[in-house]
């Protein structure tokens, strides 16, 4: 983990923004739209694993992939944290679309990893685009060559 406070080299610099291209991109392929007033805003939702709930996990995962697909229209983004690539999840982490900041917490109340008790703590954290203007750019078309 890098600190804010700590200098980034160049080489630790390129995966950091081959992650945010990463990201950009797949929220420009699911079609996100620039935020205004009036509309639903962007919420990234971090959740914490009971590390001794890996049985929920597996016992109730497929429920789980099931309830995603059906919300779909409000999460846009989702997947499991780890460690490392090889690694149990610790957690997962989403982007969601919501009205409010309460309508974000409540999208997953009858997540069935929530209900039986996988989850031991949820952050959510209001998410915004760096330039209001990014995702309008890369969605439209490029000049011919």
């Amino acid at each position: 983990m890098v600190s804010p406070s700590s200098s980034l080299s160049s080489k630790d610099k390129a995966p950091l923004a081959g992650q945010f291209i990463l990201l950009y991109e797949a929220l420009i392929g699911i079609g996100f739209k620039v935020q205004t007033r009036g509309q639903a805003m962007l919420f990234v939702i971090r959740f914490t694993d009971r590390s001794a709930q890996l049985s929920v996990r597996e016992r109730y995962f497929d429920a789980h992939i099931a309830w995603l697909q059906r919300k779909r229209d409000v999460i846009k983004i989702a997947g499991s944290l780890r460690e490392k690539h090889s690694d149990h999840p610790v957690g997962a982490l989403w982007v969601v679309e919501a009205a409010t900041e309460d309508d974000a917490f409540s999208i997953f109340a009858d997540d069935p990893f929530w209900v039986h008790g996988l989850r031991a703590s949820v952050e959510i954290h209001s998410w915004s685009l760096a330039f209001s203007d990014m995702l309008a750019e890369a969605s439209s078309p490029s000049p011919a060559a």
